[in-house]
C-alpha cells in the first residue's frame, strides 16, 4: 500500500513538473513572439520614416530645380531684352544719321 502511494505521489510530482515545463516553454514562446512583433513594428516605423525623409528630399530637389529653371528663364529674357534694346538704339542712330543726311 505504501509503495502504491509513493508511486502515485511520484507520478503527481512528475505531472506537476511536466506542467511547469510546459508553462515555461509557453511563456518563453510568448515572450519571443512579443519581441518579434516589437522588432517588426520598429522596422516598419524606420521604413516609414526613411520613406518620408526621401519624399521630403525629392520635393526639395524638385522645388530647387523649378526655382533654378525660373531663374534661368528670367535671366534669358533679360538678356534678350538687352539685346533688343541695343539693336533698337543702333537702328535709331542709323535712322537719325539717314535723316540728317537727307536734310543736307
Amino acid at each position: 500500500k505504501k509503495q502504491a502511494q509513493i508511486e502515485v505521489e511520484k507520478q503527481m510530482m512528475m505531472k506537476a513538473q511536466s506542467e511547469r515545463k510546459a508553462e515555461a516553454r509557453k511563456a518563453k514562446k510568448d515572450a519571443n513572439a512579443k519581441k518579434q512583433a516589437q522588432k517588426q513594428f520598429k522596422k516598419q516605423m524606420m521604413k516609414a520614416q526613411t520613406k518620408h525623409r526621401n519624399e521630403q528630399k525629392a520635393e526639395a530637389r524638385k522645388a530647387k530645380k523649378e526655382a533654378d529653371a525660373k531663374k534661368q528663364s528670367e535671366k534669358y529674357a533679360e538678356k534678350q531684352m538687352l539685346k533688343w534694346q541695343r539693336y533698337h538704339r543702333k537702328e535709331q542712330k542709323a535712322e537719325a544719321k539717314r535723316a540728317k543726311k537727307e536734310d543736307r
